[in-house]
């Protein structure tokens, strides 16, 4: 598998490296193979991620992503803003360890600024994925003081794009919100009673 991988990741950057060159030189290139190649490695790394042969496999999916975002890619803003904000928890809660530096959140910070960035653009497009973990964030504080209400009302939001509120006590399950307090706000804010 490993081999299979290295060889796709060789033609997928050459490819890569022939749409970046056509849109500096002002040619007329196509901006959506220039996406889809920079996801395709983007995801390819991200297999590739503990792998001895691919030390650098995080960093490099993270920085493909990036280059997809820049490029428009609603997809790549939010896998983009969702990893900076797991990173950004990392050293979050490695500043508050007893090995925690001013150094470790200001890399918190750094982190935090990006993902809500890029999440934000993410969300500005509709993307129901970005709403939820907005929503995470605030109801949990990674990366903002903690905000209950607006962070229920963007999972709300985000059941409302996917039309899933079949599915709502199944999303509540998955996002760690199974509690009365969580499904008795989600269920007033989307001006509904929870059943007794």
């Amino acid at each position: 598998m490993i081999f299979l991988k290295h060889w796709q990741l060789k033609r997928l950057i050459r490819k890569a490296r022939k749409e970046v060159e056509k849109r500096e030189q002002g040619k007329q290139g196509n901006m959506q193979n220039e996406i889809n190649v920079h996801l395709q490695l983007a995801k390819i790394y991200q297999q590739l991620i503990r792998k001895p042969k691919y030390p650098n496999a995080k960093e490099l999916m993270l920085e493909y992503y990036r280059h997809a975002a820049n490029l428009g890619s609603i997809e790549a803003q939010y896998y983009f803003g969702y990893h900076k904000l797991e990173l950004g928890k990392f050293w979050q809660a490695f500043a508050q360890d007893i090995y925690g530096q001013p150094i470790h959140q200001d890399y918190a910070k750094q982190h935090y600024e990006e993902a809500f960035q890029y999440l934000n653009e993410a969300k500005k497009s509709g993307f129901a994925k970005a709403y939820r973990t907005l929503g995470l964030a605030y109801i949990h504080g990674s990366g903002v003081t903690v905000q209950k209400e607006r962070g229920f009302q963007l999972v709300v939001e985000s059941i409302e794009l996917d039309k899933a509120w079949d599915k709502a006590p199944e999303i509540f399950k998955k996002l760690g919100l199974n509690n009365p307090e969580f499904f008795s706000m989600m269920m007033s804010l989307k001006g509904t009673k929870p059943p007794k």
